[in-house]
């Protein structure tokens, strides 16, 4: 077996698994096609609700919606306690053969969630594996044509109508598939994706034309040995470098850029000087594998970097880039 395919599978077995299957409740999405239609609220009631003074958080836990005919499902973490006002949306998506819960337990995300005050979204792909399709990347998602994208809108959607959520401040993340489909979304969902922050993964997309300048935090290890740092010619995977130039042309970067961060094995290099306030920032993991810094990672994944937390620096980063006034 490749040694790609025996990273993929033990990556998808190396951490707990827990079915989802928190206290729940479904969130509001599309409705199947024979169920009854529904009385619609007033425009934006739901959100004015969820945003009320004294208004009450709902449990984290998993939530299903209906996308083009298909049922989808996505776990949503609800931070501690009540932050003061509209809250932050980070989108957190899973790596190819990997699921919601892994991401979580992966990423550490809720745990900053809680300190920050905002929510997390973890979605789950479709297919066996399980994937999402970000153009090259990966499996049945990306055969079947399945409109991620579209998912991603829902997921915002029907969390808006739960939660007192900020417009301005909704963001992409994600590990490996779930990177590749964090730049998929700045391409094509920039209208309402403020910033992303994509993991060991790179542009799996020929076309793309955001609407705007995209804020982008990247964070790679050069020892990745399943999206390669020079790229995969068989998968369609391009360089990382190749992903890079691209998006410091499309956020009109200009300069070489100056060091960020620089602690042990990582080090960070950011371009602040791009278009409408967008800014692009490169992390690099020395020898570091495919991997999430700072993360929970199993070890034959390669070198997890504890120099960087990944989930801290994309915060900060999200943090300085809502989404500008158009």
């Amino acid at each position: 077996m490749p040694r790609r395919a025996i990273l993929l599978a033990l990556l998808a077995t190396a951490a707990p698994s827990p079915a989802c299957s928190h206290d729940s409740s479904p969130a509001s999405g599309a409705a199947p096609p024979d169920a009854a239609p529904a009385t619609e609220p007033p425009p934006d009631a739901a959100a004015e609700g969820a945003c009320a003074p004294g208004a009450a958080l709902p449990d984290s836990g998993e939530r299903t919606l209906v996308v083009d005919g298909r049922e989808r499902r996505y776990l949503l973490h609800v931070p501690a306690g009540r932050p003061a006002g509209p809250m932050p949306l980070v989108l957190n998506f899973h790596g190819y053969t990997s699921e919601p819960a892994q991401q979580e337990y992966f990423s550490v995300m809720s745990e900053v969630a809680d300190r920050e005050g905002f929510a997390v979204a973890y979605p789950a792909g479709t297919g066996t594996p399980r994937g999402f399709n970000a153009g090259v990347c990966c499996g049945q998602a990306a055969a079947q044509e399945v409109d991620d994208v579209a998912f991603a809108a829902a997921i915002i959607d029907a969390v808006g109508e739960e939660l007192c959520v900020d417009p301005a401040r909704v963001y992409s993340t994600g590990l490996s598939n779930g990177g590749f489909l964090s730049y998929r979304l700045a391409c094509e969902l920039s209208d309402r994706i403020a910033a992303i922050a994509p993991v060991a993964g790179v542009m799996g997309i020929a076309d793309c034309e955001p609407g705007r300048a995209v804020p982008v935090l990247h964070v790679h290890g050069t020892a990745d040995a399943v999206v390669p740092m020079g790229g995969n010619v068989t998968l369609g995977f391009p360089p990382v470098q190749e992903t890079v130039d691209g998006w410091l042309e499309r956020d009109g970067c200009a300069g070489e850029g100056a060091i960020s961060f620089q602690q042990g094995d990582a080090t960070c290099r950011r371009w602040s000087s791009c278009a409408e306030g967008s800014a692009f920032e490169l992390c690099l993991i020395e020898a570091g594998g495919h991997t999430w810094p700072g993360g929970r990672m199993p070890a034959i994944a390669g070198k997890t970097s504890q120099d960087l937390h990944a989930s801290d620096r994309m915060w900060q980063f999200f943090a300085e880039h809502p989404m500008p006034d158009r």
